[in-house]
């Protein structure tokens, strides 16, 4: 109850803090080489860390687990705090090499499941096809796909963590590359695989109509792309459709809960720069530019009216003329 009452009672304060610093740093009234910003930087701080004294105080009193997600919670914020001044390139690469081990914490979670499910579904895959996963993460989709038909599978990501909880996943039934997307599909072949998908992948991307260029021009004739992405933030739908078909014990993971913490991490960066959201029209009008025909278009993660990814596939458009 102390902490609920402290927290609530502190939170405007944190945020008008907050937002004297960024403020004071964009405009260089004094920014980070000044003491006013650090001293302010600190205030800040002890702000946002005064809720949890109590766990300090009462330590005794509180349930071992409790205690170390809080403990855990206040270095990740104060670690956040610090790379803040590294840069934004060098905080996404800290995020994506946490996320690899966090990130199979989702396979507890219905609203991540079932989107896996809703695109190897919408895929339509054979046996005897290729498939080029962009962006791979810890290769759930070729897991998925692999126990649908008998396929060659081919995952590329940039984080190192990710390729590696997918190379144990996978144990050789694909192959997982550690490399840049861009970079790797640019080397390979022109009409190199049957079926392309993207999870959750373009809202990091640099340039998305390069990335767009380049799976259609890897697309085998009759060839498919399937593609979902976020379009917004938050978690409050993904959460209540958890609920609606799943048991709430379920959320109780540390892993989870360190899924949860990143994404709210994403969501901030995405309003900074490093990613972007799109929405579902711009997304569309990128597949058309490029020369991409989209058909079965809904939504996904949080139900098909409040989801916050959209789901659709994309074929040539030279294939709808022949």
């Amino acid at each position: 109850m102390l902490f609920v009452l402290l927290y609530f009672g502190t939170f405007k304060l944190a945020w008008r803090k907050l937002a004297d610093l960024v403020v004071a740093n964009a405009t260089r009234r004094h920014g980070i080489s000044s003491w006013k910003f650090w001293w302010q930087f600190v205030e800040y701080r002890i702000i946002l860390l005064a809720p949890y004294v109590p766990f300090l105080i009462f330590r005794k009193s509180v349930p071992t687990t409790i205690t170390k997600l809080i403990f855990w919670w206040v270095v990740l914020m104060i670690g956040m705090g610090a790379l803040r001044f590294v840069g934004s390139e060098r905080l996404t690469r800290v995020l994506w090499w946490v996320y690899g081990y966090m990130y199979d914490g989702l396979l507890n979670f219905y609203p991540y499941r079932n989107l896996i499910s809703n695109v190897v579904d919408l895929m339509e895959i054979k046996d005897g096809d290729a498939l080029l996963e962009v962006g791979c993460g810890t290769g759930n989709v070729m897991l998925a796909a692999l126990g649908r038909a008998r396929i060659s599978a081919v995952g590329v990501d940039s984080s190192r963590s990710m390729v590696r909880q997918a190379n144990r996943k996978l144990c050789g039934n694909a192959e997982v590359i550690y490399s840049d997307a861009l970079l790797y599909m640019k080397s390979l072949p022109d009409k190199s695989f049957d079926r392309i998908s993207m999870v959750n992948f373009l809202y990091a991307a640099q340039d998305r109509t390069l990335i767009w260029n380049e799976c259609l021009r890897l697309l085998k004739s009759k060839g498919r792309i399937v593609v979902t992405t976020s379009t917004e933030g938050g978690s409050r739908p993904i959460i209540q459709e958890h609920l609606r078909n799943a048991s709430w014990v379920q959320l109780v993971s540390l892993r989870l809960i360190g899924v949860v913490i990143i994404d709210f991490f994403i969501s901030e960066l995405a309003k900074a720069g490093p990613f972007e959201f799109p929405t579902q029209e711009v997304l569309l009008s990128e597949v058309a530019e490029c020369g991409g025909s989209y058909s079965k278009v809904s939504r996904v993660y949080g139900g098909a009216e409040n989801g916050v990814n959209i789901i659709f596939s994309v074929i040539a458009e030279d294939e709808i003329r022949s």
